[in-house]
């Protein structure tokens, strides 16, 4: 079974619009960050699905912080 995501990074308000009506209409997605406080935020927006990269280090790996959920 495959399920697809839209990976989306929302730095600005009009990524975070865009974010809120793909949420809006169904499409499942999932957020991309390098931060603490944008996950905070993001998640406070609704995403259910993040993924945090540390910019700050070539070798670091990726987490994802908020596992998904049934969409």
């Amino acid at each position: 079974m495959q399920s697809d995501f839209l990976l989306i990074a929302a730095p600005t308000k009009a990524g975070e619009a865009f974010m809120k009506h793909t949420k809006l209409v169904g499409i499942p997605f999932v957020a991309l960050t390098n931060n603490k406080m944008e996950r905070i935020k993001l998640k406070g927006l609704g995403a259910k699905r993040i993924i945090q990269v540390d910019t700050t280090d070539s070798g670091a790996s990726i987490k994802e912080v908020c596992p998904c959920t049934t969409m």
